[in-house]
């Protein structure tokens, strides 16, 4: 029995984000417990005293949404997020919630091809920092992502560095307290 549909699109989602985050010598670590709006943690790397790699305190939140129900407008892709994941988001305190979504095809045909001289996944993940007020509304909250975020090595590693001068900035602001 194959599984549904929506658990491949999840599983082919978190194998992308993976393999960027990878690329990007960062780790990316999944969410396994309750469903509080984040799927994984994406952490920088550094090397440790000893020479080894090792975490950092340097990282984000992201929730991951694959869907083939996405458009193209103005050099923009619009995903129509759910309302309640929207607010989870944007209520994230001392923390960067970005999302990432994999634009699908809707063929799941054409969503991973093989062969002997390499692996494609269609289409690809865009990402947004979310912020702002929550919404009132229980039904959805219409995103548009600019297509130049792209999420792909040096995006994760641009976004980690945002991270890592946010955190200098409220270090140095604890310290003169």
């Amino acid at each position: 029995m194959a599984i549904p549909l929506d658990h491949m699109k999840e599983r082919l989602h978190f194998a992308y984000v993976r393999a960027v985050v990878a690329r990007a010598g960062a780790t990316c670590r999944p969410y396994n417990e309750d469903d509080y709006g984040i799927d994984a943690r994406i952490t920088a790397i550094k090397l440790r005293s000893n020479g080894k790699p090792g975490p950092t305190s340097v990282g984000f939140e992201c929730q991951l949404k694959a869907t083939t129900n996405w458009e193209n407008k103005n050099d923009q892709i619009v995903y129509d997020l759910d309302a309640d994941a929207y607010n989870k988001l944007v209520e994230l305190e001392d923390m960067f919630g970005i999302l990432i979504l994999f634009k699908l095809p809707d063929d799941p045909d054409e969503w991973l091809n093989v062969s002997e001289d390499i692996m494609c996944m269609r289409h690809c993940c865009y990402w947004k920092l979310l912020t702002g007020e929550t919404v009132a509304n229980t039904s959805t909250k219409r995103i548009w992502i600019p297509k130049e975020q792209l999420f792909d090595p040096q995006a994760v590693i641009n976004l980690l560095e945002q991270v890592r001068q946010r955190q200098a900035e409220f270090r140095k602001w604890r310290t003169s307290q």
